[in-house]
């Protein structure tokens, strides 16, 4: 059935006609760069110079993000970059050399004397990571989602034809491989990892599944997908 007043359709379109402006910001400190996707920046700085910024990236596939600085003359001013909560450990180096700077609200402030042909690298580990329910919600007790990144992944019948994904089971201390797959809905990492599969007749075996992020979900054929992942009580050693 379709809504009455559908408004994800016309909100997609208003939002990729704003895009460009979500990337970077500025104020009387500096810019901020809020959105890492491939892109180019002139801005004049607090002290009158010219900075122009071109970022390059595989984000949010690749954990690595360049920032090329050019500036005529040394300018002074802020480069804050967002950092995701989910990042524990961002790395940034300048030239090849480590850099430190000051967390503030969720982003990196780096104030250097920018100068011409200056590259900036910024790594945002992102090793997939186990997302617990909220036990207040009756629908999420005693499950899992699977994120990498900012990406949250789903099983899909599709990867997974061989498999009833609601008599599958995972650990909460499961272990993941990540691969990326360009032939895959367009490029995508895909993660694999281990579940136990309850057969009607209460036998369990152990199969190998695929997750794939789940914004790239019904893009096939037909069939069953899920987001939360039921878990196993821990003090049952056979699982």
């Amino acid at each position: 059935q379709w809504h009455r007043c559908p408004c994800c359709p016309p909100n997609i379109h208003r939002f990729f006609a704003a895009f460009d402006q979500y990337i970077y910001t500025s104020n009387e400190t500096g810019v901020q760069v809020n959105i890492y996707a491939n892109s180019t920046l002139s801005h004049t700085l607090p002290d009158g110079n010219q900075l122009n910024l071109k970022l390059t990236t595989k984000y949010p596939w690749k954990e690595k993000i360049e920032i090329d600085l050019d500036t005529k003359q040394s300018a002074k001013g802020t480069l804050s970059l967002r950092i995701p909560h989910w990042c524990k450990m961002p790395d940034v180096m300048i030239n090849n050399k480590p850099i430190k700077g000051k967390m503030v609200n969720g982003y990196l402030l780096l104030e250097e004397p920018w100068k011409h042909g200056e590259k900036l690298e910024l790594t945002l580990t992102m090793p997939v990571s186990i997302i617990k329910g909220n036990p207040k919600s009756i629908d999420q007790v005693g499950r899992i989602a699977i994120q990498r990144g900012p990406i949250v992944y789903c099983l899909e019948q599709a990867d997974n034809p061989r498999v009833d994904l609601d008599s599958l089971y995972f650990k909460e201390n499961s272990k993941f491989t990540e691969k990326f797959d360009s032939s895959l809905l367009g490029g995508v990492v895909q993660i694999q990892t281990l579940a136990v599969e309850v057969n009607k007749d209460n036998t369990k075996r152990e199969v190998q599944v695929q997750l794939i992020p789940y914004y790239t979900w019904a893009n096939r054929e037909p069939g069953r997908m899920m987001v939360w992942l039921l878990t196993k009580a821990s003090s049952e050693s056979d699982f």
